[in-house]
């Protein structure tokens, strides 16, 4: 995990992304930029969606009224990790959420770890099916000086001047790490 000196406090970063020679994410995220802020903070329309104690999935599924699935922008696992990049989108492909997400595979039983890798069914989608109640940690928000360049695929709305997220650690009912978790809002 590294760290972002910022001047309101310090940022946990998602690691780096891989060497040139791998694939690289369709669309960055500057994750580099971010600056912590209190919830408070956060503009109205994305405090909602962000400030909760939940899923993020859920609760955006439950306050607009849709469905999401993962678009994969970046993706690499091995027994032990599954890393990735991802949009949460809707029906008519409009953004909700761009995330970078590491699971811990070792945390899960064989049949649940392939549907992990492969589902296009976001992840606390995959848990609540799977029984698996979560508690989170570590939780922290940040602002953002933009996301990506808009496209007719990008951005559900816009309602601040600024983009903000959130990450945290996933843990199961062992207080293991199930994932590490960073989440903006387009």
């Amino acid at each position: 995990m590294r760290l972002h000196q910022a001047s309101a406090g310090i940022v946990r970063l998602p690691p780096s992304l891989p060497d040139a020679g791998q694939a690289r994410p369709a669309i960055e995220i500057p994750w580099r930029e971010a600056w912590p802020v209190p919830p408070e903070e956060i503009c109205a329309c994305s405090r909602e969606a962000l400030v909760h104690h939940g899923y993020m999935t859920g609760a955006l599924q439950a306050s607009r009224g849709c469905a999401l699935r993962i678009r994969r922008l970046w993706q690499r696992h091995d027994a032990r990790r599954l890393e990735r990049s991802i949009l949460l989108l809707d029906e008519r492909q409009r953004c909700h959420v761009a995330a970078w997400i590491r699971i811990e595979l070792l945390a899960f039983e064989p049949r649940l770890k392939r549907q992990l890798v492969e589902s296009d069914l976001p992840f606390g989608g995959i848990l609540a099916r799977a029984g698996i109640r979560p508690s989170f940690s570590g939780r922290q928000y940040f602002a953002l000086p933009g996301l990506f360049a808009a496209s007719g695929a990008i951005a559900y709305r816009r309602c601040c001047d600024r983009h903000y997220g959130r990450s945290h650690y996933m843990l199961g009912e062992d207080g293991r790490v199930l994932a590490e978790v960073y989440e903006a809002l387009p």
